[in-house]
């Protein structure tokens, strides 16, 4: 397993370590969706700092037949923090933030450091 999920209250700290793929991101996903309280986040810290590569398609959305049901389960007000690796090119998590933003209508925004996503998140 390639992920750590750390609990803050209702909502999760995803930590990504190793090779991060789109069948890990859907693995996630699953085990997010599968948790009774799913529908109480309303944040999600996704840490990829520990990422050595990390292959996911641009359009990820395409990779999720489903997300109307993902979309569904939390309002506009949801909000998504990604911390990026240095290893892989920045731009690729640009991209990778407009995708959820446009495929969820969440917020997402990008941060070096956890506490300042945290503060975003949870003010």
């Amino acid at each position: 397993m390639s992920y750590q999920i750390n609990e803050i209250g209702s909502n999760q700290c995803i930590v990504l370590n190793g090779l991060v793929n789109i069948d890990t991101i859907k693995e996630i996903d699953q085990f997010m969706r599968s948790r009774p309280d799913y529908a109480k986040a309303k944040f999600h810290i996704w840490d990829f700092r520990k990422v050595e590569e990390i292959n996911i398609p641009l359009n990820i959305e395409s990779q999720f037949p489903d997300i109307e049901s993902i979309r569904s389960h939390w309002d506009y007000n949801h909000k998504l923090a990604i911390i990026p690796d240095t290893n892989n090119a920045y731009e690729a998590y640009l991209i990778f933030a407009d995708s959820i933003r446009v495929s969820t209508g969440w917020e997402c925004k990008i941060f070096a450091e956890y506490d300042d996503a945290l503060n975003w998140c949870n003010p």
